[in-house]
Parts: C-alpha cells; structure tokens; sequence
C-alpha cells in the first residue's frame, strides 16, 4: 500500500469514526456528559475507578473483534469494517 493510499484510509476512517461518535452521543450521552455511561457502569457495578468499568465495556469489543476476523478468514466479507485494498 502506498503512502498515498494510506493516508486516504486513515482520513476515511477518522470520518467513519467521528460521524459514529456523533450519532452515538446522542443515544449514550443526551445530557452532553460524554462519559457519562462510564460513570454509571462504575458505579452500577461497585469499581473504585472509571478505568475499571472501560476495562469490562472493552472485552465487549475485543470479543467481537475477535469473532469478526474469524468469520472474514472463513470467507464471510459481509463485516462492516473498513475494507483494506489488497
């Protein structure tokens, strides 16, 4: 992949994310406290810390990282990822 191309990835997924951000900040942050639903996990679950409850909310997305490059290595191309040019 060239520099170029690269670099076009890159700016393409900094949109998809920040047009994700947006969208979801509406469903998981309608008082504008953007981290607010870290808090209540905090708290919900009894952690000291913030960073503990990221912790748990981030297995969520490890998990299905995980599960997505297993079905794209069986020939499942229907992920909604990003796709890489060969």
């Amino acid at each position: 992949m060239d520099n170029k191309t690269f670099k076009n990835l890159i700016e393409r997924q900094f949109q998809i994310c920040r047009e994700t951000l947006e969208q979801k900040r509406s469903e998981y942050a309608p008082d504008d406290d953007r981290l607010q639903n870290f808090r209540k996990a905090t708290n919900l679950q009894g952690f000291k810390t913030v960073a503990k409850a990221v912790k748990g909310m981030s297995a969520k997305h490890t998990v299905a990282w995980a599960d997505y490059i297993s079905r794209i290595e069986n020939g499942d191309m229907s992920i909604p990822l990003v796709r890489f040019p060969p």
